[in-house]
C-alpha cells in the first residue's frame, strides 16, 4: 500500500497547483470565497449521503467500525456550511439555481463520486474512496483557510476556516488506522491497479469541479471589470 500512498501525495501536488488554488492565493477579500460557497453547495449537501452509503456497503465489521467512526466525525459538516453562508451573507441556492447551467460542474463532479459508492466491489475500494476524498479535501481547505485567515475571518467561518481544516487532519487517525490494515494484506497487482484507477476517478471529478470554479470566477471578474 506504499505504493498508493506515494500515488495520492502526487495527485495531491498535482491538484495543489490548479489555477483556482492559485487565484485564490492572489485574493484579499472574502467575494470569491462567497462564490464558491454557492457552487459548492450541490456537493456539501450531497457529501453526507456519499459517505453514509458507502459504509453500508461495508461487509467487513472492523473496516465498518472504523469507516462509521470517520462517518460521526463528518456529520454535521453541512450545518457549518450553511452556518458560513449565513455568516457572509449569502443566500442559500434554490432548486432553479442548483440546477441551472453554472452548477453543471459541481453536479456532474457530484454524481461521478457518488457512482463510485455503487461501483466499488470491495471493502478495500470503499475504503479507498474515502481517502480519496480526505486528500482532495486537504487541498481545498488548506487554500481557503488561508485566505480566510488573511482577511480576518477566521474566528466567524467554519466550513471555509482553519476549524474545518483541523477536523480534516484529525483524520488521520483514521487513515492511519486503515493505513495499517491495507498494510496487513497483501494486495494483488490488479487490487492496486484498481484502487489507483479510484483515486483517479475522484482526482478527475474535481478536477473537472475546480476547472468549472475557475471559469464562473472569470466571468464574475469580467463583468466586475466592466462595471467599474
Amino acid at each position: 500500500m506504499k505504493t498508493i500512498d506515494k500515488y495520492i501525495i502526487q495527485k495531491q501536488i498535482k491538484l495543489a497547483k490548479h489555477p483556482l488554488f492559485i487565484q485564490i492565493t492572489r485574493e484579499n477579500s472574502l467575494e470569491n470565497i462567497k462564490l464558491l460557497a454557492q457552487y459548492l453547495s450541490f456537493w456539501v449537501m450531497s457529501f453526507q449521503d456519499v459517505i453514509r452509503i458507502n459504509e453500508m456497503q461495508m461487509t467487513d465489521s472492523e473496516i465498518r467500525k472504523v469507516a462509521h467512526h470517520h462517518l460521526v466525525e463528518d456529520m454535521g459538516h453541512e450545518q457549518w456550511f450553511l452556518s458560513d453562508l449565513q455568516e457572509m451573507k449569502v443566500e442559500e441556492p434554490n432548486l432553479k439555481l442548483l440546477y441551472s447551467r453554472d452548477y453543471i460542474f459541481t453536479r456532474d463532479a457530484t454524481y461521478a463520486i457518488i457512482s463510485e459508492v455503487f461501483r466499488a466491489s470491495s471493502d478495500i475500494e470503499r475504503v479507498a474512496l474515502i481517502m480519496s476524498l480526505e486528500s482532495t479535501g486537504h487541498i481545498f481547505f488548506e487554500y481557503t483557510a488561508t485566505l480566510v485567515k488573511r482577511v480576518g475571518y477566521s474566528s466567524k467561518l467554519k466550513y471555509f476556516s482553519i476549524h474545518h481544516l483541523d477536523i480534516e487532519k484529525n483524520h488521520e487517525i483514521f487513515e492511519q488506522e486503515m493505513q495499517n490494515f491495507l498494510n496487513s494484506i497483501h494486495l494483488s497487482e490488479d487490487e492496486e491497479k484498481k484502487i489507483c484507477e479510484i483515486v483517479d476517478r475522484v482526482y478527475q471529478a474535481f478536477t473537472i469541479m475546480f476547472d468549472g470554479f475557475k471559469v464562473l470566477l472569470g466571468k464574475r471578474s469580467q463583468v466586475k471589470a466592466l462595471l467599474n
